[in-house]
This record gives C-alpha cells, structure tokens and sequence, in this order.
C-alpha cells in the first residue's frame, strides 16, 4: 500500500503479516511443516533411495541401510540404529511434518525391511 505524504512524494508502507497466511518453506513452495530445510531434503533423498526399483533385492538392502555390500552384521545393525533414530515417525512427535509423515512411514518401514533381510541372511555364530 502507498501512502502519499505531505510533500507530494509517496513511499511504500510495510503491512504485518496475516495471522492466517500459513508458513511456507524455504524454497516458497507453500509447503507448511515444522522441518528443517536440511531434514526435508534428507526425506526426499532416502524416498528416492526407497523407492528405486533397479536394484535387486540385496543390494537395495544395502542402500537403503547406507552400508557397502558384504557389511557384516554389526556394521548392519549399527546403520539400522542410527538411520532408525532419524527417520522414525515418532522421532517428530508433536511436531507438524505436513506431507512427510507418510514419507517417514515409508522409509522407516523400508528400513526395517531391509534389516530383516540382511540380518536374518546372515549366518549365525555358533556358541
């Protein structure tokens, strides 16, 4: 809005912000969640890895545990850990993700599935 002043001249004022806009991301692209903009890109990074479709089977597992093929078990375990911590639904409790929450579903459960699958083909130790 311009606001003509006793001088003839006019300069732009600054209005408040709506109370009823809601928030948009970083990019602008309308969005509204409680996310960072580093973790919005690391949920689409994993869904891309999660949802790839040209691997086999183990070497899908591998990927999506973010460990080399032939890790052993407890390199397994211990990215199936780590990776569970930041992708778990529950992590964001209370929190508003917006249309990540199921995307977070997705990965976790992708990331269990990929665990049964490395850890259960893993021989056993015997006592």
């Amino acid at each position: 809005m311009v606001d003509p002043l006793s001088d003839g001249s006019t300069e732009p004022t600054i209005e408040p912000p709506s109370d009823t806009e809601a928030p948009q991301d970083d990019e602008g692209s309308g969005r509204s969640s409680d996310l960072s903009a580093q973790e919005r890109r690391r949920i689409e990074h994993k869904l891309l890895v999660v949802n790839e479709d040209s691997l086999d089977d183990d070497a899908h597992a591998h990927a999506v545990l973010e460990v080399p093929l032939g890790a052993d078990v407890g390199a397994v375990k211990n990215a199936y850990r780590q990776l569970s911590k930041v992708f778990h639904p529950d992590r964001h409790f209370r929190r508003n993700v917006g249309e990540y929450g199921p995307a977070l579903q997705r990965i976790f459960t992708a990331l269990k599935q990929a665990y049964d699958r490395l850890v259960r083909k893993a021989p056993k130790k015997k006592s």
